[in-house]
């Protein structure tokens, strides 16, 4: 039951934080000939982290009332 409750606000959280991506990072990524792996972990990655964090809270918060009730 943690683990499903604490899933979803990490899941959702990390979809806003790609779809919040500026097209203008990914025609530079390109432009500069990235493969996928540098476009993941150079442009991605950095981009997200603060959307997974703030889920990550969330679910940390959401377990907790979890495995109280």
């Amino acid at each position: 039951m943690v683990a499903v409750s604490a899933f979803f606000p990490v899941f959702f959280n990390t979809t806003e934080g790609v779809r919040a991506l500026d097209p203008a990072l990914d025609r530079v990524g390109r432009a500069f000939g990235c493969t996928r792996r540098e476009w993941f972990t150079r442009i991605l990655l950095p981009h997200t982290a603060p959307w997974m964090l703030t889920g990550v809270q969330l679910a940390v918060g959401r377990g907790l009332v979890v495995v109280v009730i």
